[in-house]
């Protein structure tokens, strides 16, 4: 799925949280996290840290996967090369 903002990525948990039947309490719990995280990261997911978006994703037994979009850079630089 292609998510363009933190909320798109919110709605998609929550979907899937959903989808699966489980609570925000037993998430929470699956993530070692407070229930209101889990609300809060549902309703304002821009306040949310990075460490809870892995635990979330972790507890509804996701991962996210980053990759280039377009043709943005040009596809003759080798960046596996490139040193930083």
């Amino acid at each position: 799925m292609r998510v363009n903002s933190a909320k798109e990525l919110a709605v998609y948990l929550q979907d899937q949280r959903l989808t699966n039947k489980l609570s925000q309490n037993l998430v929470a719990d699956l993530a070692s996290v407070r229930q209101a995280t889990v609300s809060s990261f549902e309703s304002k997911p821009e306040n949310a840290k990075l460490e809870t978006l892995f635990k979330l994703l972790s507890a509804l037994d996701l991962e996210l996967e980053v990759r280039r979009k377009g043709n943005r850079f040009s596809s003759e630089v080798n960046h596996e090369s490139l040193e930083w």
